[in-house]
């Protein structure tokens, strides 16, 4: 992540711009980062955007680079399918996916679709900074894309089978067989994956990871414990939370700890209290206008938030790229002290290097991919300051349950990035 993907694919299109090349990208990162990279290094590239009520139009037009959101891969393959029984013409015949993960679910209608249209391309390149950021079970479908199946099986069930085991009777939870059954995928796929890690071709400032730990006091400690234990709490003579699930407990437990509880399913929720909220308005203030990133999870966060701050700006479900993209604008302009965000709608290929170093994840996710790529937005080549990375924790809560699930995951990730790494001998 933040070693110059954009720019070295912008590159190796040199050569094949006269055919058309595809990109399909986060939706943010099409708006926002490739025509940025393209006008950046002086690419005389000629690009459209396939989004929006013009996608159609756009398609028709004659262009270097079509950029294209994840969200559209069936509609392009819908229309693409027509469009050749017409004209018998394709306007691009070489692939970029910016963000491979994007496509880790073979069961995905995207997925499915770029199935069947990666034979129409002549090359394919596959960039991502957290390529298997759960299980080396995310790999399977991108090397397809790229092979064919050549390496790791024509199949997801041979590949699966083959080098995992169910870790449950259901078979919901595979496993890698062995550490000689994962160097195995290892070698197999070395051929044609490179790595490029930030520390060894930039010089980056250095980064700062701080857990900054929080207390519930004792009242909301024995509440927490009680919802722990019973799967129900009352919140008041009238409201009550029940779940019925682990799986629900873990998400409501998480509601605790971040200040509220929704009480129904349409979005109703409690205010339980600010611990979280206070420690924000503490570091924003001792921030003396420096921008925060901060990373939220929950609706009622940011209504809660914004009872601090009315104006502060968010990019989550629901914002439209417009608004996003001025947001994204302003804060590389230093314009915003605060940020608020949710990791899935700005975790990836997108550009914050510029407008702060701090970020406060005042809810960690449980994707180790999300977490580790919305730190790169800030942590990448560009960045003048030391990175201070926060993490609002509350003891003996979820949230150290969150942060050991992520710190295994990262490590996982980590073999196999560092295997390619060694691996290759760039001479660059």
């Amino acid at each position: 992540m933040g070693t110059g993907k954009t720019r070295i694919s912008l590159e190796w299109s040199k050569d094949k711009v006269k055919d058309g090349i595809l990109v399909i990208a986060p939706l943010k990162a099409i708006y926002t980062t490739w025509p940025d990279e393209i006008e950046k290094w002086g690419f005389p590239y000629k690009h459209v955007l396939l989004h929006g009520p013009e996608k159609a139009v756009n398609l028709k037009l004659k262009a270097d680079v079509y950029l294209i959101n994840f969200e559209a891969i069936t509609w392009l393959f819908d229309t693409l399918k027509e469009q050749f029984k017409v004209t018998k013409k394709l306007p691009f015949r070489h692939l970029i996916i910016d963000e491979g993960s994007k496509i880790k679910d073979p069961s995905t209608k995207r997925f499915k679709a770029l199935k069947v249209l990666r034979d129409i391309f002549f090359s394919h390149i596959i960039l991502s900074g957290t390529p298997n950021p759960n299980t080396l079970l995310n790999l399977w479908s991108q090397y397809f894309i790229l092979d064919g199946g050549e390496r790791l099986f024509k199949s997801y069930s041979k590949f699966k089978t083959a080098y995992f085991m169910p870790l449950d009777y259901k078979q919901f939870t595979w496993d890698i067989r062995s550490k000689e059954h994962e160097q195995m995928i290892f070698d197999k796929v070395k051929d044609i994956t490179f790595r490029l890690d930030a520390t060894d071709y930039l010089d980056l400032p250095e980064v700062s990871y701080i857990t900054t730990k929080l207390e519930l006091p004792q009242k909301l400690r024995d509440q927490y414990k009680k919802l722990e234990k019973d799967f129900f709490i009352s919140l008041d003579e009238s409201t009550s939370v029940e779940a019925f699930s682990a799986a629900t407990l873990s998400m409501k437990l998480r509601q605790f700890i971040q200040g509220g509880m929704y009480t129904d399913d349409k979005g109703t929720y409690m205010k339980i209290h600010s611990e979280k909220l206070d420690k924000l308005v503490e570091m924003v203030e001792d921030a003396d206008g420096q921008g925060i990133l901060c990373p939220i999870q929950f609706k009622f966060e940011l209504e809660l938030i914004r009872k601090a701050y009315p104006k502060v700006p968010a990019i989550v479900g629901g914002v439209n790229m417009k608004e996003a993209t001025k947001h994204i604008r302003d804060w590389n302009e230093k314009k915003l002290p605060l940020l608020l965000c949710h990791p899935a709608s700005l975790s990836h290929a997108v550009n914050m290097q510029h407008g702060s170093h701090i970020i406060v994840w005042y809810a960690l996710p449980w994707s180790a991919e999300q977490y580790l790529q919305l730190n790169k937005r800030v942590d990448r080549n560009g960045q003048k300051h030391p990175v201070m990375i926060y993490h609002l924790c509350m003891t003996n809560t979820v949230d150290v349950g969150i942060m050991r699930a992520l710190r295994s995951k990262i490590q996982n990730q980590k073999k196999f990035l560092d295997f390619i790494k060694d691996y290759h001998d760039f001479d660059l």
